[in-house]
């Protein structure tokens, strides 16, 4: 019997469809990185100008300087204690309760009068002045009370001023003396007798 011939050879698998477009796009930007990393290695090293360099070591002594400063000295340990400390709410509210102007009846001035109410959020004031002073144009009158109240309460005064004579607008404002709380109403343009 004769040898019966040998069994042809199996053909390749047919390549995965994109298989190799993958490949040979893999390989490409490979390519391409190595490149850009050798001319990125061959390019000349930018070193800071004598300029740049003086202002950086200048900014640096100046920063250091500071810090010493600021550790050293005790007035400036105080107040950075006192920046980085929770501090209490100290002031004054001043609130209008109601104002008006009235004229009284016959030829009296017009008199501004304010109902102010005063809430305090520090220790008591006690016999603190309030002024209430109205201005039109140039001319002011003023008037002066004194108030006290226990801390966290509150208070109302009621504080009126002759209106100055004359047209046009005037404004009254409340303040505290020797404290920076103020309040300011402004009025319109009516007789004032």
């Amino acid at each position: 019997m004769r040898d019966a011939p040998p069994a042809p050879a199996p053909a390749p698998a047919p390549p995965v469809p994109g298989h190799w477009e993958a490949d040979t796009r893999l390989r490409e930007l490979l390519e391409r990185l190595e490149a850009e990393r050798e001319r990125a290695r061959r390019a000349p090293r930018r070193s800071l100008s004598p300029r740049v360099a003086g202002i950086a070591l200048i900014v640096a002594a100046l920063g250091l300087g500071a810090v010493v400063l600021a550790t050293t000295s005790s007035a400036v340990r105080h107040q950075l204690a006192l920046s980085f400390t929770r501090q209490p709410a100290r002031y004054v509210e001043l609130f209008v309760s109601s104002s008006s102007v009235r004229t009284p009846l016959g030829a009296g001035r017009a008199h501004v009068r304010m109902e102010v109410e005063v809430r305090t959020h520090e220790e008591d004031l006690a016999r603190q002045p309030v002024t209430l002073e109205v201005r039109r144009g140039d001319a002011v009158t003023v008037r002066r009370r004194a108030l006290s109240v226990p801390s966290g309460e509150r208070a109302l005064i009621t504080l009126s001023a002759p209106l100055p004579r004359g047209r046009g607008p005037w404004v009254a404002e409340v303040t505290l003396p020797g404290r920076a709380e103020r309040l300011r109403v402004h009025g319109g343009a009516g007789a004032g007798g």
